[in-house]
């Protein structure tokens, strides 16, 4: 199979097909606006073995210089070529439909809504689209690869702390005891706080940091060598903790992005499922709609429009904060137990 593309922003039903039908040769047609999304398509398949040719000469209106890079490839390559027609503009994606259906070669289009290749010419049906696609891959075609990432594995067992509190229903308790602990962190305080039940206490040594969890006999103790952990970070931990059990999906922790251009990013927890990326932001103190905006903007130059924004907070959100979270599209989680 010769595969041609026709490339817009949205990268994944572009590159979705090339990792399914792994073709010869790969033909992308882009615009001179969309060529830094082009040369980052071209760049990941490239990495992945694929032999790819670029043309970045196409007009978004005028199909002229489009029939005769189609007349090109036609003339020098075999008959087995086919065209993703799910990129490029509106009269690009006529033009190209158009010249296939004349010369009566196969068209499909990349349904990743509902996941399935959709063909088109020379007879319609649908096939389930179906590849594979790692978080790496999925954030490089958007120009981006990941720098650093927290180790999901720790010195201390949160798993067991986390199965706990949420199978003695104890999370309402601990998420207050942990801002009485993030405020004494703040003020440098020794003292051993409790929460209101005594359910939990904090202690501080010269050393170490030391939550208690008393409820179960003997009482257990996780000790941490910084507060960071008690400081915010638990959420972090219990969001990655509550998602990696979602079915055939993968998951990664305090990642750190990085751009071409070096401007760097931080995601608290991102996932992939059905080749959607899901970015999700903890806050386990105040929450302002500057996250939010910050939520929706790495959202879109990381992930497109098929991208998800989660943002998960200890405190019930204002009503503002609600409302800017359903104008961004933004899902909000602030009770925690319905995290599934």
């Amino acid at each position: 199979m010769n595969l041609v593309c026709l490339v817009s922003r949205q990268a994944m039903p572009n590159l979705l097909p090339v990792l399914m039908y792994q073709p010869k040769n790969i033909f992308l047609l882009s615009t001179k606006e969309e060529i830094s999304c082009a040369k980052q398509l071209q760049s990941l398949l490239v990495k992945e073995g694929f032999k790819v040719y670029l043309y970045d000469d196409i007009s978004a209106y005028d199909d002229t210089n489009l029939k005769l890079r189609l007349d090109y490839i036609f003339n020098k390559y075999s008959d087995d070529i086919f065209l993703n027609v799910t990129g490029g503009t509106k009269p690009m994606a006529f033009a190209a439909y158009e010249y296939f259906r004349e010369k009566g070669n196969r068209v499909f289009y990349c349904n990743t809504e509902q996941k399935q290749i959709m063909h088109l010419l020379p007879k319609r049906y649908t096939e389930e689209l179906k590849t594979e696609l790692t978080i790496e891959n999925y954030l490089a075609v958007y120009g981006y690869k990941i720098e650093n990432e927290k180790s999901s594995t720790t010195d201390y067992n949160y798993d067991n702390l986390f199965e706990l509190i949420e199978k003695n229903n104890h999370l309402k308790e601990f998420i207050s005891f942990t801002l009485l602990v993030r405020k004494a962190l703040s003020e440098e305080s020794n003292k051993t706080i409790n929460s209101k039940s005594k359910i939990f206490s904090y202690q501080k040594t010269t050393a170490k940091f030391i939550l208690i969890y008393n409820s179960t006999k003997p009482s257990l103790k996780f000790k941490f060598d910084t507060k960071d952990f008690l400081f915010g970070d638990w959420l972090e931990y219990y969001v990655y903790w509550k998602y990696k059990l979602i079915k055939d999906s993968e998951i990664k922790l305090g990642v750190s992005i990085i751009s071409e251009n070096y401007i760097r990013n931080e995601i608290d927890v991102i996932f992939l499922k059905d080749y959607k990326l899901t970015l999700v932001s903890c806050k386990s103190g105040e929450a302002k709609n500057s996250a939010l905006y910050e939520l929706e903007t790495l959202r879109q130059i990381t992930s497109g429009t098929f991208g998800k924004g989660i943002a998960v907070m200890t405190n019930k959100p204002m009503e503002n904060i609600i409302n800017r979270a359903k104008e961004l599209s933004i899902t909000l989680i602030s009770d925690l137990a319905t995290i599934k």
